[in-house]
């Protein structure tokens, strides 16, 4: 999957490996996307003393992004997607949220908006981060 910051420098897939990994693709105009933003913050809080990588990932433009990132302050880690990803993750709906374990299985798929920081999925990412790989 080739990706970029929002200044359009390459994010090596090594920066995710072997740590537990919330992937998360959504777009600015995506109002479940955007509702469910701040339960992802709790949940990167919640899970801050472990080795948890966060990605939100969208295809739009950097400037848009930019944009709404800075005007809503967002403090979770962005990144612009080329391409399309690997079939894996491929989904006709945002958000797609695709939870990783340190090998890099998928261990948990979810389409549509959630309250992610919920006692039991942070529970299930505390128990991920916990289990050698």
């Amino acid at each position: 999957m080739e990706l970029s910051d929002l200044s359009g420098s390459p994010v090596a897939s090594s920066t995710f490996s072997g740590r537990v990994f919330v992937l998360n693709f959504w777009a600015t105009w995506c109002a479940p996307c955007v509702a469910e933003l701040p339960s992802l913050k709790r949940l990167q809080d919640q899970t801050s003393d472990l080795d948890v990588a966060f990605a939100l990932v969208t295809r739009e433009s950097p400037d848009v992004v930019k944009k709404f990132v800075d005007a809503r302050r967002l403090e979770l880690p962005v990144y612009l997607l080329a391409g399309d990803p690997p079939e894996c993750f491929q989904s006709r709906a945002i958000p797609a949220t695709f939870i990783l374990d340190r090998t890099g299985t998928i261990t948990m798929r979810h389409f549509g908006a959630a309250r992610w920081d919920d006692t039991s999925v942070v529970s299930f990412i505390r128990g991920l981060a916990s289990t050698p790989p």
